[in-house]
């Protein structure tokens, strides 16, 4: 369970508190206003929570890649291997380019005119970039770089800064808003494009700060001036060997002790400035920073003149900037005329009461010095953290402060529980730091087991229950475990008492009924107000004082704002040393643990001690030292968390500009914040941190450039000069009182690219003119059921796009603006879409096509018409118009939905020419010529001769051309043709009297006449 925020504990925040000769700087719970030795606790309602080595080993590594790679097995992952692009010079035939070097192309990057090509195999890459350098046709050449996220460090532990990264993880159980941060990746780009940022030297005044930290080792100040350990004041400021820094504490050279824990001001140095990309723990915000340790506070606080001896001494030595998590709410005139007189950009906690500091001021936070910033917490939903002091006038930024993961010693022996038995008073008792809930349900029982029987509790023996602090928001309580402990130790009889949230448990006159009393912190442990109240401490003293009686006492934070209290110190006899998570506690020797060992479960709050007395109290399990530094990372929450982020910004700000004064760091910082709704009534300017923002501030906001743009509009700092080139021409103006420019240009074509600086040379944006005119298209062609492809008009270099059902078919439009795009034959009626879309991603009004039918009927059935015919008739495609042209003449009729027609006609003579037309619904036609057919006979043939048994010759008259058949029955006696005047003559042999002839006329149609019959007489 994550510590509840202590509205009045300034968590993570150094506060201090007037007396006549020294300022000792202490915690203050606002509504009782009782001062606690704040150190005790470290950063006490910082969030705690140790992080293991081990844990962060596999974590995938992010690395920040360099710009420019030289071609080695070492640097390959930063390039594509035998890739490289390459810009020609204008006019350049790139095919030849491509010839001549052995280069085949990959893929055009036409937004800047190059090209990827690949090197030919085996080809050395460095080799091939010479070559392609030396070619008058290339105007550059580089390799294809491969890029990682480029600002994101390979320490194990980044991914858990959401101050720095909020991606959305969740941190202590609080899944973040993505991107509620203080743009640290972002921030990183830019600062790493700087040529040369200066080495900043941020002083961190607070507890003192473990230089031997893996994590911090290599960024802590050296003073140039002093030789080590030769006992000399080489440099002449008046400290002997202030080699990394001054103890003004203790009043040597020494800047961490620990034994005075300097968790503070260590957390505090890891958030400005831990090693990036050194594959250890965390990274720090400011890589360009010398951490200069100045220890004025200690386990019972620190003193005005230890602080302004510490301020005084980072003047002297020409620091810039400090960081100061520390405070309190009494004026301190002597402080403000130190820190006004340092110059130096004075960061500062605002405090941890929750309150408004306009009205109940907290100091330094509150001074109006102008090289001070006071700094507020936020979570990482960007909400305002409840613990934060606030004000619209008092407070000046708001900056990440909850669950912050930062640098920390590595951890001492600790004591987390102890057994008491004192025999002059007749009492036992049993404290344990953690709480038997934390331990594993085998261990537990144990444990607790061996506590009873410690205590000499049988199952005769009168217990009392106590949970206190029942907590009102919810959430469940440790009743159950208690009673399942109880259980398991062959107790069944007891009697239970839940006290809520900050109210006195029960009273001497109950407690006095029983012989044991069972007393463990719920569920709101760590709430502002301590869990034993000052009547339950009187209680208890004397429940024990009564003799024969016996306490369990057990959980997180169960003498929390008690330490120093008589009933801890003298009837416990124990001395609370601080707090911590939890880790595995061992058995310590002669103690009713002795050898044992037992792992614990998460429990932040573990309160450490020591005994005042051996005799009457041994500690009976402790947390062991760390022997390394693998653990040396916690949870902190506190504006004293947040304070150095700020200052880490700040430090990156002076690197990039190193000229600058405090007042103008602080502007920046202050003005280029991320706006909050949040924080709008609660700080002034109700801004959040933001690095990036504060390192681009003099860049200026450029509005979009267009084709057709006469001027470019942005904002800059106000008063500033705006710069805008173009190719080697320049135009300048002013921005205005807002910080609004408006610099008039000429029209310039899309593509242009515009360099617009204001006021610092180093912030330069380039801008490029866009093409805002929406391409046109322009079908040329008719597009068919036998089309294959669509033509026509548009932006050059547009992408045509031809929509057809679910499939697309593209081409790219020709510097003269025409477009094929090549499609599949397709029905008549199936409607088409064609859009283009230019290089600036505008898009055309959709043209919708409907393909024309182009195909005439497939065929035209005409029957037989001849020179009887009155219709002419036939089959065609349906619902087709029918034509039938005669001469001059025209006839018309329509096919049936079958396909089926019939044309009324006049009589044509035989031999005719006709022509009938069908034209289908698209006026597509078809035509076929048609003939009229003889299918009139001839008539009968005329004789003249009078037939005789002796007439051997027939003569007559008929159709001309006609055959004459002359038979006599079924027999053919004889065959002519008639001439040209239709006469004939025909031979035949002499027939009998009586024997009747038959004589036709065959036409050339083949009709046959009526008969004509003769007898022979």
């Amino acid at each position: 369970m994550y510590k509840k925020v202590a509205v009045s504990l300034l968590s993570g925040l150094l506060v201090f508190s007037s007396s006549a000769s020294a300022l000792v700087f202490a915690a203050r719970n606002e509504q009782k206003d009782e001062n606690y030795a704040l150190i005790q606790k470290h950063d006490n309602n910082m969030l705690e929570k140790s992080v293991s080595q081990s844990d962060l080993v596999g974590k995938k590594k992010l690395a920040m890649q360099a710009a420019r790679a030289a071609f080695s097995k070492k640097n390959q992952e930063k390039y594509v291997p035998g890739e490289l692009i390459v810009k020609y010079k204008n006019n350049t035939v790139s095919t030849k380019v491509r010839t001549k070097h052995s280069l085949k192309s990959l893929k055009k990057l036409k937004a800047i005119d190059a090209e990827v090509v690949k090197v030919q195999t085996g080809t050395s890459m460095d080799s091939q970039m010479e070559k392609l350098e030396a070619d008058p046709s290339v105007e550059y050449v580089q390799p294809n770089y491969l890029y990682k996220p480029s600002a994101l460090p390979n320490d194990p532990s980044f991914n858990q800064l959401w101050g720095l990264h909020n991606t959305g993880q969740k941190i202590a159980d609080s899944i973040g808003a993505t991107d509620m941060d203080i743009d640290y990746p972002e921030a990183m780009q830019e600062f790493h494009k700087l040529a040369n940022p200066s080495q900043t030297v941020v002083a961190v005044i607070d507890t003192g700060v473990d230089i031997n930290h893996p994590d911090l080792q290599g960024d802590i100040w050296t003073n140039p001036g002093e030789i080590a350990n030769n006992g000399k004041d080489d440099d002449g400021n008046g400290y002997v060997d202030d080699v990394h820094g001054w103890d003004f504490l203790h009043h040597d050279n020494s800047v961490f002790d620990a034994a005075d824990g300097d968790e503070h001001g260590t957390h505090v140095a890891g958030t400005i400035a831990a090693s990036s990309n050194n594959g250890l723990g965390v990274t720090g915000i400011a890589p360009n920073v010398k951490i200069m340790p100045l220890k004025f506070i200690g386990p019972d606080g620190g003193s005005t003149a230890d602080a302004i001896s510490a301020i005084d001494y980072a003047a002297k030595m020409g620091v810039k900037i400090s960081n100061n998590s520390w405070g309190g709410s009494d004026y301190d005139q002597a402080l403000k005329d130190a820190i006004e007189r340092s110059n130096m950009l004075f960061v500062t906690a605002a405090g941890n009461d929750g309150k408004n500091i306009d009205y109940y001021p907290d100091y330094p936070a509150s001074f109006t010095s102008p090289n001070i910033i006071s700094v507020a917490a936020i979570d990482n939903t960007g909400k305002l953290a409840n613990f934060s002091n606030y004000g619209t006038r008092g407070v000046d930024i708001a900056a990440p402060g909850v669950s912050i993961l930062s640098t920390v010693p590595k951890k001492l022996e600790a004591g987390v529980s102890a057994q008491i038995n004192n025999s002059a008073n007749q009492y036992k008792a049993i404290v344990n730091g953690f709480g038997f809930e934390n331990m594993t349900s085998t261990d537990g029982p144990e444990a607790f087991k061996k506590a009873l029987d410690y205590l000499g509790v049988t199952a005769a023996s009168k217990i009392l229950l106590v949970q206190d602090d029942e907590s009102d928001d919810g959430y469940p309580n440790f009743l159950k475990k208690y009673e399942e402990l109880l259980k398991q130790a062959g107790v069944s009889t007891y009697k239970e008492v839940t006290v809520s949230t900050d109210n006195s448990g029960p009273d001497l006159g109950i407690l006095s009924s029983y012989d044991t009393v069972i007393w463990f912190s719920g569920y709101a442990m760590g709430n502002q107000y301590p869990t034993l109240t000052n009547n339950d401490l009187t209680s208890l003293d004397q429940f024990l004082k009564k003799g024969q009686k016996s306490l369990i006492l057990s959980g997180e934070d169960l003498l929390y704002q008690n330490e120093d209290s008589s009933f801890v110190t003298n009837t416990l006899s124990l001395h609370i040393t601080g707090e911590g998570a939890a880790r595995t506690a061992v058995g310590v020797p002669g103690t009713i643990y002795d050898g044992g060992k037992y792992p614990l479960g998460y429990a932040p709050y573990t309160d450490y001690f020591t005994s005042n007395n051996p005799n009457l109290a041994k500690i009976n399990l402790i947390f062991p030292a760390e022997t390394n530094y693998n653990d040396a990372y916690d949870y902190f929450d506190g504006t004293s968390m947040a304070t150095p982020h700020v200052t880490g910004v700040a430090a990156l700000l002076a690197g990039k500009y190193p000229s600058f004064d405090a007042e103008q760091l602080k502007k920046i910082l202050l003005s280029s914040g991320d706006n909050l709704i949040s924080l709008n009534t609660k700080i002034s300017g109700g801004k959040k941190l933001n690095a990036y923002k504060a390192l681009t501030y003099f860049r200026p906001t450029v509005g979009q450039v267009t084709e057709k743009s006469n001027s470019v509009m942005g904002t800059a700092e106000p008063g500033a000069t705006v710069t805008i080139k173009i190719g080697d021409r320049q135009y300048t103006a002013v921005a205005d009182r807002d910080g609004h420019f408006t610099v008039a240009i000429p029209v310039q074509k899309a593509g242009t690219i515009l360099s617009v600086s204001a006021g610092y040379t180093g912030d330069v944006v380039s801008v490029k003119v866009v093409d805002v005119t929406v391409p046109a298209v322009t079908i040329t062609n008719t597009v068919s059921n036998l089309s294959k492809e669509v033509i026509g008009k548009t932006e050059a270099g547009a992408t045509i796009t031809v929509v057809i059902g679910s499939a697309s078919y593209k081409a790219v439009a020709n510097s003269a603006r025409s477009f094929k795009v090549f499609i599949p034959v397709l029905k008549a009626g199936t409607k088409l879409t064609v859009t283009a879309k230019d290089a600036a991603g505008h898009v055309s009004s959709v043209k919708t096509i409907t393909v024309v039918d182009k195909i005439p009927p497939a065929s035209i059935k005409v029957k037989s018409v001849s020179n009887l015919s009155k219709t002419v008739s036939g089959l065609t495609e349906k619902s087709a118009s029918i034509t039938v042209v005669a001469g001059s003449k025209k006839y018309y009729g329509k096919a049936d939905s079958y396909g089926n027609f019939k044309v009324g006609i006049s009589v044509q003579k035989a031999g005719a020419k006709l022509t009938v037309t069908a034209k289908d619904a698209a006026s597509n036609a078809r035509s076929v010529p048609v003939t009229v057919t003889d299918k009139r006979p001839p008539a009968a043939p005329k004789l003249k001769t009078v037939v005789k048994s002796t007439t051997k010759n027939l003569s007559g008259t008929a159709e001309s051309g006609s055959m004459i058949v002359v038979k006599v029955g079924h027999k053919t006696v004889g065959t002519t043709k008639t001439d040209s005047h239709g006469k004939f003559k025909v031979k035949i042999k002499a027939q009998k009297k009586k024997t009747v002839l038959t004589v036709t006329a065959t036409d050339k149609a083949k009709n046959v006449s009526k008969t004509t019959k003769i007898k022979v007489k």
